[in-house]
């Protein structure tokens, strides 16, 4: 499985809304700091980081439903966490 960076808006919408997650909030300008997990086209998985100089929002983190209990949660946090520690990021924070 291999992680993507910018995933459409579009696909970051249809996941979340099949979860029933919020979306309202999310731009193109925001996919900047989003990562995938499978394709583009159809990804099963997104998380989202908002950083806010040293620390960050993890935000919308996605599996498929049919994807889920198969640990691509946890590998999406870690690329996250990664992503975090490239920015700069000491702290990340999830609501």
């Amino acid at each position: 499985m291999e992680f993507f960076a910018w995933p459409s808006l579009v696909s970051v919408n249809r996941l979340l809304s099949e979860a029933g997650l919020p979306n309202a909030d999310l731009s193109e300008d925001s996919m900047g700091h989003f990562l995938g997990l499978g394709s583009p086209e159809l990804p099963e998985g997104i998380v989202g980081l908002e950083p806010h100089g040293p620390v960050a929002l993890l935000r919308s983190l996605v599996v498929a439903k049919g994807r889920r209990g198969s640990g691509l949660g946890r590998a999406l946090v870690a690329a996250a966490e990664r992503h975090a520690r490239h920015l700069r990021v000491q702290e990340v924070y999830l609501f």
